[in-house]
C-alpha cells in the first residue's frame, strides 16, 4: 500500500526532527506512523543527561507513535462538527 511521507524538516518548530507517514486503509480513512528522526532532543532534562526523546544525530529513525485521521463528510455541518451538535435521526 502507498505511503505519503511527510518531512517536516524545513520547519523551524518542536516537529522538524519527526516524519510522518500515512496510509488511506478505508475511503476517507487514514492510519499514520510518527517516527523520530536523527538528532531529536524534545525534552532535554535540566541536569543535562539524556531526555527520554533522543536519538542520536548517527541514530535512525526512532518509532514515535500511531495516529488516525478521518476526513470530513463533504456534506456534513461543519458548524456543528466536533462541538456536541446533534446527529440527525
Amino acid at each position: 500500500q502507498k505511503a505519503v511521507g511527510i518531512n517536516y524538516s524545513k520547519f523551524g518548530h518542536e516537529f522538524s526532527k519527526f516524519r510522518d507517514e500515512i496510509r488511506e486503509v478505508y475511503p476517507g480513512v487514514y492510519i499514520g506512523k510518527m517516527w523520530m528522526m536523527p538528532g531529536l532532543d524534545l525534552f532535554p532534562r535540566e541536569d543535562g543527561s539524556d531526555s527520554i526523546f533522543k536519538v542520536p544525530e548517527n541514530g535512525t529513525p526512532q518509532f514515535a507513535m500511531n495516529f488516525i485521521l478521518m476526513k470530513e463528510n463533504d456534506d456534513e455541518d461543519t458548524n456543528t462538527a466536533g462541538n456536541g451538535g446533534s446527529v440527525p435521526n
